[in-house]
């Protein structure tokens, strides 16, 4: 057989040498060996000639700065507290009430000494007495003007909501009763409307990262929802984070209406799309720039 196949042509040499390789190949012989390699050459096929979507990840904090701090508007106790931190408030609605008891009894008090010069005025200006006239005027003029200040903290002690949003700081409990200083902080109020990420990107990965840039970020309480984000700016500063090292600032919005649930200071998980890349350089570019630092010198 082996002479024949010498003495053959040239095609039928090449005719036989393909009939056994297809032979060994698709035949019973060394099935785990030829599975094996059959596997291992698509992987590397796949790996060369194949894409995988690249995403630069980072941890993300849901944060607004439409905040508003509501403030003790005069010395005084506070009487009345509406909410606990993280409960909802619609516009105009009463979160904190003064006591109002010596305000009360200060304007009267004026109200009757602003008479009592009004009338000596009259009685002066009526007896010829123009000089007592006008010091009475005086007089009469500063206390309409302590009544005037008096009937203005009146007005303020009662504190409502600018704007609906949630209580961020600021505990019903630890409000009643207590006694503050005239810009004391009771409350801080945060409006869900304007809330966007922060997302703390590590320093390998921040230079892929550029504005306009869009992804996804699920938060940790509810994995299922996915919403899509865009970069809005880097933050060309680093920060040390624990554990992670140097991490970068990058600012995003979310292209989604706020939900009910949302508050800030909520983490999740932020991915940014960096378009498709082969699967070799996605699956191993991050141990090949250590190899790099490693093996420099």
């Amino acid at each position: 057989r082996t002479l024949r196949r010498r003495d053959g042509s040239i095609l039928h040499r090449l005719a036989s040498g393909l009939y056994r390789s297809l032979g060994w190949l698709i035949g019973s012989e060394r099935l785990a060996v030829k599975l094996a390699t059959l596997l291992f050459s698509a992987g590397l096929a796949y790996g060369f000639l194949g894409t995988l979507p690249h995403r630069v990840e980072g941890v993300a904090t849901l944060v607004t700065d439409e905040t508003r701090i509501l403030a003790a508007p005069f010395d005084g106790t506070v009487e009345e507290a509406s909410r606990n931190p993280g409960e909802s408030v619609d516009a105009g609605e009463t979160l904190i009430a003064m006591e109002t008891e010596d305000l009360l009894l200060q304007r009267g008090e004026l109200q009757a000494d602003l008479r009592r010069q009004l009338a000596e005025v009259r009685r002066a200006r009526a007896g010829g007495q123009l000089v007592d006239a006008e010091i009475a005027s005086a007089r009469s003029e500063q206390i309409g003007a302590r009544l005037a200040r008096v009937e203005a903290d009146l007005e303020r002690a009662v504190i409502r909501a600018g704007f609906a949003g949630i209580v961020v700081e600021g505990e019903r409990q630890a409000l009643l009763g207590r006694p503050v200083r005239q810009g004391d902080p009771l409350y801080r109020i945060a409006r869900l409307e304007a809330m966007y990420l922060r997302i703390d990107v590590p320093e390998a990965g921040v230079h892929f990262v550029e504005p306009g840039e869009t992804g996804e970020f699920v938060f940790l309480s509810r994995p299922g929802t996915t919403l899509p984000i865009a970069v809005t700016r880097v933050i060309p500063m680093a920060r040390v984070r624990d554990g992670e090292g140097a991490v970068f600032e990058v600012v995003a919005r979310i292209d989604a209406p706020a939900e009910e649930w949302w508050r800030p200071g909520m983490e999740g998980v932020a991915k940014i799309d960096q378009g498709d890349r082969p699967v070799f350089w996605v699956l191993g570019h991050r141990l090949l720039d250590r190899l790099r630092v490693w093996l420099w010198w």
